[in-house]
């Protein structure tokens, strides 16, 4: 309604000045995404964020190349079944370019997360997110496991449904880092005959960069300015703003492997048993 009363305002003043008002403009476009609604924003923003993926070179990395962007290698399918339902099956094999994320040993403790975005359309409480074995002390992780998700067709064909992968480096006495994250539009996806592994598309090499500047777009812009008041804007802002800040998943996504609170309660542990000693 705001938006509405924005462009007969702006019609009025181009017309006093006498100079043609252009849906197409900057001033056209800015009145346009002001009237979408937040979820539609929401979608459009993980679409390109997608995109963005998508066009990240894949390819293998030099060993001096910075910042190394971790790649894993999958094989993705789905299936049609009878009540409208989806059947996304996911094979991820195996991982190379992995980033030392633990100084110690100079080496990673890697895992897959999957999930699916934007949560406003799949809630961790039904559809929850799914990871591979932790893989110790490795930049090449070989995971080769296969993982089905049952997805409803109307929300499986939507512009800006999004299955998410982030890469993960395990740590028991802090927090899992974050070592890249891929966006692969669910309507992209293949059909496939049967979900066997003859008739799954041949294996595709995805790289995993960190997230960047490059992703605030005007739809997350917009995001942000309406995170003040919108309540799923500002989940949406302030999650992907952690991701980015801390290079770390929210507490709120929920994940399986991270022992932040076991370590804390460890770390406590021993630093009362040093203190405990020291004292007698």
């Amino acid at each position: 309604m705001f938006a509405a009363s924005q462009k007969r305002d702006c019609e009025r003043i181009c017309r006093l000045l006498d100079v043609p008002f252009q849906k197409n403009g900057v001033l056209g476009q800015r009145i346009h995404l002001n009237k979408m609604s937040t979820q539609d924003v929401t979608l459009q923003y993980y679409s390109v964020l997608a995109e963005l993926c998508a066009g990240w070179p894949s390819r293998r990395q030099a060993p001096d190349a910075k910042p190394m962007v971790p790649k894993v290698m999958m094989r993705l399918g789905y299936l049609r079944s009878s009540d409208r339902q989806i059947i996304l099956h996911v094979h991820i094999l195996n991982g190379f370019d992995v980033p030392i994320l633990d100084r110690i040993t100079q080496s990673s403790d890697p895992y897959v997360r999957l999930e699916f975005y934007p949560r406003c359309f799949f809630p961790l409480a039904d559809f929850p997110a799914q990871t591979t074995k932790m893989k110790k002390q490795t930049l090449r992780p070989c995971w080769n496991e296969t993982f089905q998700f049952l997805v409803p067709e109307e929300l499986f064909f939507t512009n800006g449904a999004c299955l998410c992968l982030s890469v993960l480096d395990h740590d028991v006495l802090s927090y899992n880092d974050l070592a890249g994250q891929a966006l692969i539009p669910l309507a992209s996806i293949k059909r496939v005959k049967s979900l066997s592994s003859k008739h799954l598309p041949y294996p595709t090499t995805m790289a995993f960069p960190l997230p960047t500047a490059r992703q605030y777009t005007e739809f997350f812009r917009i995001l942000k300015e309406r995170s003040g008041k919108d309540t799923l804007a500002r989940e949406i802002y302030n999650y992907e703003k952690y991701v980015r800040d801390y290079r770390l998943l929210p507490p709120d996504a929920l994940d399986e492997k991270e022992t932040r609170a076991e370590a804390k309660h460890m770390f406590s542990a021993k630093i009362k048993d040093f203190f405990r000693e020291v004292v007698h």
